[in-house]
C-alpha cells in the first residue's frame, strides 16, 4: 500500500476518534494500549496494528471498512460491460425462471437431496451460458 493511501486511512481513523464520545485516554485504556500510541493514532501520525484496529472498530461500533474508509476495489470484466440491454434482460429472466424452478423443487420434495438441487442448478446455469432456453420443471 502506498504511503499516501495509508495516510488517507489514518486520517479517517483519526476523524472517527475525534468524533467519538470517548477521550483518547478512555479508548487507550479500553484497548490496553499506551496513551502515546492512541495519541499518535488520533493525530494520524501512526498506523495502528490490526489488533488495535479491531479494538477501535468494536469500541466505536464500526466495521473495519467504516473505521478506515477502505473499500475493496472492484474489477469489472470487459465481457460484462459489453452485454447489450437485451442480453441483460435475457439473463435476468433466466435467473427468475431458475428461482421459480428451484422453488418448485423445494415445494415438491420437502426433503429433497441437496446434491440433486445443486446438479439441477448447475444444469440451468450451463443452459444460460450456452444461450439455451431453460427447461421448465414439471
Amino acid at each position: 500500500m502506498k504511503k499516501e493511501q495509508l495516510k488517507q486511512y489514518t486520517n479517517v481513523i483519526a476523524e472517527h476518534i475525534k468524533n467519538s464520545p470517548y477521550s483518547q485516554k478512555a479508548l487507550a485504556d479500553k484497548l490496553g494500549i499506551a496513551i502515546s500510541t492512541m495519541s499518535g493514532i488520533a493525530q494520524a501520525e501512526s498506523d495502528p496494528k490490526l489488533g488495535t484496529l479491531l479494538g477501535l472498530a468494536d469500541a466505536l461500533h464500526l466495521s473495519l471498512d467504516e473505521l478506515t474508509g477502505y473499500t475493496v476495489p472492484v474489477t469489472v470484466h470487459p465481457e460484462v460491460t459489453e452485454l447489450s440491454p437485451a442480453q441483460i434482460t435475457r439473463i435476468e429472466k433466466s435467473l427468475i425462471q431458475l428461482q421459480i424452478n428451484l422453488s418448485a423443487i423445494g415445494n415438491y420434495q420437502q426433503n429433497a437431496d441437496v446434491s440433486k438441487i445443486v446438479d439441477y442448478t448447475q444444469d440451468c446455469i450451463q443452459q444460460i451460458l450456452n444461450g439455451q432456453k431453460l427447461k421448465e420443471e414439471k
